[in-house]
């Protein structure tokens, strides 16, 4: 008898562990559940006999027959592995990641650009912005889009050329200055409701961006305002122009083009989304210059080889399950391992739809592994969780994940 129907039988025979003839006339339910689960087992197969002769440890890693190898046909030569810690900011270091690849593939310098710099002015900016309405908590996370308008519009600067004195990715500050942070925004917003003057509300405003200002600051100490730069100090943007020549950057996002919604279950999607409310704004802006097209998944998956064939690296956007992740192997996909029989994930809009999708992640693509066929077998995952995580930080990510949780890639179109 199968796993999930002896999961019934028990029920059954919860409900027989009575006196006298109640008992009696229990036990008869119990045989005739017997049967009656053994001969639905039989006719029609136990969707959980796939998965009930392995351990848990099985279960949670993948197949012995699983094929895996970590070689692949192309990659790309990349800056190092980083750790994000606690901070949402895998969009900062994906972004940076291609850039810097890029920059060594032109001209063979290896930068090493701070991700903190960008955190810092990215909460700044975030803070400022929950300053204009009240109740609000400063949201984080962000997109690869978000970490291109940093750039352009508030630059660069080198690891060497400024430290943090503390980091603010420290899984102890972080929540900490978030809290903090939230505290001083509200403590405006109460403030300004009492005030009926435009002028005397905007005096208090500025009042709040410099306490944000000292306090974020008192952290990590003042941000650069020029670095060393061919002989001289330049500030932050035009360092950016000068190394990563922005004037002529042209980046296109592509976004996974899934399968139309049926119209009923759109109706439903829409409804819960209206009931739920209006998302938390990211409070950043887009670099409006990206170019934003709808792809298929295979369309998509072309033109990442093709990137990398030519040295060029890909920030990549896809929904996180860590079900089918394995932080030992760096294995990232659906059939590595053992699944109940006729297992397969829902779609993503109604993973959304339903609220169990899950969150959104970026990371840089530095590698493909290609078929006989041209296709793509799995891509190398330059990750942001720090070197101990997947294969010395690298993570390996099959085209059967890939076509079922990628949400958007960014590619250099000039």
């Amino acid at each position: 008898m199968g796993n999930c129907a002896a999961k019934w039988v028990i029920q059954i025979c919860d409900f027989a562990d009575k006196p006298g003839m109640v008992q009696a006339f229990a036990s008869i339910w119990v045989l005739f559940g017997l049967v009656a689960a053994g001969l639905v087992h039989a006719a029609n197969g136990d969707p959980c006999d796939g998965i009930t002769q392995y351990t848990l440890k099985e279960l949670t890693s993948p197949r012995p027959e699983f094929t895996h190898t970590n070689t692949y046909s192309h990659r790309v030569r990349t800056t190092p592995v980083c750790d994000q810690e606690a901070a949402g900011i895998c969009w900062i270091y994906a972004t940076l990641g291609e850039l810097q690849t890029s920059v060594f593939h032109r001209t063979g310098t290896a930068l090493n650009l701070s991700e903190s710099h960008l955190d810092v002015i990215s909460l700044r900016t975030r803070a400022f912005d929950a300053l204009r309405t009240p109740m609000q908590e400063i949201p984080e996370g962000g997109w690869t889009n978000n970490a291109y308008w940093l750039v352009q519009h508030h630059g660069i600067v080198p690891e060497s050329a400024w430290t943090p004195r503390i980091k603010l990715t420290d899984r102890e500050v972080r929540p900490m200055m978030m809290r903090y942070l939230n505290d001083e925004v509200g403590r405006y917003h109460m403030e300004a409701a009492k005030v009926t003057d435009p002028a005397a509300r905007d005096a208090l405003r500025k009042k709040a961006e410099a306490r944000i200002i000292r306090l974020i600051e008192g952290y990590t100490g003042p941000l650069p305002t020029a670095v060393l730069h061919e002989g001289q100090m330049v500030d932050p943007v035009t360092y950016a122009r000068a190394v990563l020549p922005l004037e002529n950057l042209k980046v296109l996002r592509a976004s996974i083009l899934h399968d139309p919604i049926p119209n009923r279950l759109s109706e439903i999607a829409n409804a819960k989304l209206k009931y739920r409310g209006p998302p938390r704004t990211q409070s950043l802006p887009y670099d409006l210059s990206v170019e934003e097209v709808e792809e298929t998944a295979r369309a998509v998956e072309q033109r990442i080889a093709e990137s990398i064939q030519k040295g060029q690296s890909v920030p990549v956007e896809f929904e996180v399950d860590h079900a089918f992740f394995d932080s030992q192997s760096g294995i990232i996909s659906i059939g590595a391992y053992h699944l109940p029989e006729g297992y397969y994930p829902l779609p993503q809009f109604y993973r959304q739809g339903a609220g169990t999708s899950g969150g959104s992640h970026a990371v840089e693509v530095v590698g493909v592994d290609l078929g006989s066929d041209g296709r793509v077998i799995k891509y190398l995952i330059k990750n942001s969780w720090g070197r101990d995580a997947g294969e010395e930080g690298y993570y390996h990510m099959y085209a059967d994940y890939f076509e079922n949780y990628v949400l958007s890639a960014y590619f250099r179109t000039n």
